[in-house]
């Protein structure tokens, strides 16, 4: 069995989409660390390493996206949706769009076999 594989049993797919998840949050979360450790009192300082913030920031850099999202949505002014009916022509020539997909009054009803009647 050659190197190349290995890559059909082993999910490169999802461990790259991860991979590049985390190093996104990485990014995102150390600005938010250092802040974070600049606005903290000494003692707290102390108390929490950067090995402790730097996980709590990468959970928290989701709920400020999807925050911040929901945010910039709820400030935009709200539009009107208007719902027009098809008329009865525009019904009719869609329904001949598929037509041929219906089986033929000639067909009959399908016949059930006898265990099932």
């Amino acid at each position: 069995m050659g190197f190349s594989a290995a890559f059909m049993y082993f999910p490169v797919l999802p461990v790259l989409i991860v991979a590049a998840v985390m190093l996104g949050l990485l990014v995102l979360a150390f600005p938010l660390m250092l802040l974070l450790r600049w606005l903290m009192p000494r003692a707290w300082r102390c108390a929490l390493p950067p090995r402790t913030l730097l996980p709590a920031c990468m959970l928290a850099i989701p709920v400020l996206l999807m925050t911040a999202l929901m945010g910039h949505a709820a400030m935009q002014p709200d539009r009107e949706i208007t719902v027009q009916k098809p008329s009865r022509e525009e019904i009719r020539a869609r329904q001949a769009l598929f037509r041929h997909l219906l089986p033929g009054r000639e067909a009959g009803r399908p016949t059930l076999p006898a265990d099932q009647e």
